[in-house]
């Protein structure tokens, strides 16, 4: 019994302390922490490629973009997720702010590039949208449709003959144009 008023009291101190070192940092604090943290984070500003074995594609990233192996709105399902790099690792930081000193965090998450096996999903399908541009690709022209700043495109895999959706979120219509552009296939 003896050990239940310590455990109690270890419990309090862990779930009270972020709150409280949130209470001890100003907003220019947080804000100076902030800056100091992204600008220590490594990037990778030049165009590079990745081959996803799941889609059989070869994908390239393009430049100032970071690919991650999943779909960071654990909203869709995303094979491959290409990321703007430095609003990635804006949020990288306001984790790691929130993680160590419990500053809430604001705003939303980065924009992406989501790449995945079947047709478009979500509440937008691809017929939904209107016409954006054509582009070459390997195995023909793939169609973008897109409004403001999504874009979707469904092409066939020429080797497996299988549906691979490209859904764009907050991205130009340049990058996703880009990414076709450049898949190959195996």
């Amino acid at each position: 019994m003896r050990k239940f008023p310590f455990l109690l009291m270890t419990f309090v101190l862990l779930v009270l302390t972020p709150s409280r070192a949130a209470a001890q940092m100003s907003r220019s604090d947080a804000n100076s922490w902030l800056e100091k943290c992204i600008s220590k984070k490594s990037r990778t500003i030049q165009p590079y490629s990745v081959q996803s074995l799941k889609l059989r594609l070869n994908v390239r990233v393009p430049k100032n973009h970071y690919l991650i192996w999943k779909d960071p709105f654990n909203q869709r399902d995303g094979d491959l997720t290409i990321v703007k790099h430095e609003r990635y690792i804006t949020d990288q930081c306001q984790d790691e702010l929130s993680a160590l000193h419990g500053v809430p965090k604001f705003g939303f998450r980065y924009g992406s590039l989501i790449i995945y096996e079947g047709p478009p999903r979500g509440e937008m399908n691809r017929t939904e949208l209107p016409f954006a541009s054509k582009v070459s690709t390997q195995s023909g022209e793939a169609v973008i449709y897109g409004v403001r700043r999504i874009y979707k495109t469904t092409i066939l895999h020429p080797i497996t003959k299988k549906k691979i959706t490209l859904d764009s979120w907050t991205h130009p219509r340049s990058t996703i144009e880009e990414t076709v552009k450049h898949l190959s296939f195996f």
